[in-house]
């Protein structure tokens, strides 16, 4: 998976996480707290699998260093592919 889908997914996964939170506190409806779950699960495993340097395996804590915007690894440096 290209860095820049798990960047995505991340993010669509945190928002969705985040709103379902919401519901859940507001309604106490389980399907709302599952759903939280899941969106959580999905937003972990992506970051632990994806969101990652090809090249040397270093994970990528912050996806918004000036370093991966530039389009290289702040690790090893070498060029990562969007």
């Amino acid at each position: 998976m290209k860095l820049r889908t798990a960047k995505t997914i991340t993010r669509i996964s945190a928002v969705l996480a985040v709103i379902l939170a919401i519901v859940y506190r507001l309604t106490y409806n389980y399907i709302a707290m599952y759903g939280f779950l899941a969106a959580l699960a999905i937003l972990i495993l992506v970051m632990v699998l994806f969101v990652k340097c090809p090249h040397c395996g270093a994970h990528f804590h912050r996806l918004s260093d000036s370093a991966l915007r530039a389009g290289r690894c702040p690790y090893c440096g070498e060029e990562i592919d969007y």
